[in-house]
């Protein structure tokens, strides 16, 4: 049973790879900042000490022994929801709210939210919430964080998996896997109207539109079998325009980040481990002189950053978290690998 779970998990980390979701959330308390770690079978609780290093790990969420696993974590008005999936593909998948205690313990942890069969991302826009995976659903969000009245936001007719909901000046946004990126207006009670395309492109997974003002950013699958990431612009319309390829020939990118005018891209293919960095040209958005940085990563998946730190996410086994620091182009230094070890850590994300 050992063996089938492992398994299973396997293709739960290509999943993680090519999600972005909050799977670890940092918080500062009265006491110390802490961070939620989301690993195989569990989420653990850490603090982070003076030196940006994650201490005094232990588990908040454990589930060793049963079929389900938690795959996402988000925060919302002082509630964790965490996404569980279950081993057992005859049972559906399910969201579970959670209190957060002042030291970051979760308490009085409760199934809301309806039933799904892929794993669910998280999007909260106002009193709604957005459930992506094999469909778009919509839920109301109550004063006690409960999940209501969840309802079809879009009827997906090619049956293919959608991507996280990004929100921009009331507009949806979502990739189709295989088909593009779809976009729709946001109504009065978090129904979508008039969806369209808003980009028609292959993308080669299921993911989200990540946005660095005034640009969107997708990946994307060149005709040669390449993947590489594209930059559009916005039109007043919500549609997204001037749709150009940018980075191109980086080793298997599917995360994006943004931070100091940076963009981090994850890579993972034929012995290259790490996350490239390619500066953003101020004048037309596009990705520029792209290099490795960093050292020490293996299957990395997700970079945070926090407090003048970059986190980075190792997906495996004996999983762990380099914390690194900043050189003065953006080159990520002195990576450490944390104390800590975590059996197929998460994507991550500070808050």
């Amino acid at each position: 049973m050992k063996n089938l779970y492992v398994k299973r998990f396997s293709l739960l980390v290509s999943s993680l790879l090519s999600v972005a979701a909050s799977n670890i959330w940092a918080k500062q308390t009265a006491q110390k900042p802490i961070a939620y770690v989301l690993r195989y079978k569990g989420i653990d609780l850490c603090e982070i000490d003076q030196t940006g290093n994650l201490s005094r790990c232990k588990p908040a969420i454990d589930t060793t022994g049963s079929a389900i696993n938690p795959v996402r974590f988000t925060l919302h008005n002082n509630y964790a929801y965490i996404t569980f999936n279950n081993d057992d593909y005859n049972k559906p998948n399910f969201i579970n709210k959670c209190s957060v205690g002042d030291s970051g313990n979760l308490y009085n942890c409760i199934k809301t939210g309806p039933d799904f069969t892929q794993s669910s991302d998280l999007t909260f826009y106002n009193s709604y919430v957005y459930l992506s995976g094999d469909s778009l659903t919509v839920c109301s969000v109550d004063t006690q964080g409960n999940l209501n009245d969840c309802n079809n936001a879009y009827v997906n007719p090619s049956n293919t998996l959608v991507g996280k909901v990004t929100i921009r000046n009331g507009y949806a946004y979502f990739e189709i896997s295989s088909s593009g990126v779809k976009y729709c207006a946001i109504g009065p009670n978090g129904s979508l109207r008039g969806c369209t395309y808003a980009v028609r492109t292959i993308t080669p997974w299921y993911q989200e539109v990540v946005i660095n003002e005034p640009y969107a950013y997708i990946s994307t699958l060149d005709t040669d079998g390449s993947i590489n990431i594209s930059k559009c612009s916005f039109a007043d319309d919500g549609t997204m325009t001037d749709c150009t390829g940018t980075a191109k020939g980086l080793v298997t990118p599917f995360d994006i980040a943004f931070y100091n005018n940076n963009a981090y891209i994850a890579a993972n293919k034929n012995n290259v481990h790490g996350y490239w960095l390619c500066p953003v040209n101020q004048s037309d958005g596009s990705l520029i002189n792209c290099k490795l940085t960093g050292n020490g990563f293996y299957s990395a998946a997700k970079i945070a950053f926090s407090d003048n730190y970059a986190y980075v996410v190792n997906v495996e086994s004996q999983g762990y978290i380099s914390k690194c620091s900043f050189g003065n182009n953006g080159d990520l230094t002195n990576c450490q690998p944390s104390q800590f070890k975590f059996r197929y850590p998460g994507n991550i994300v500070f808050n």
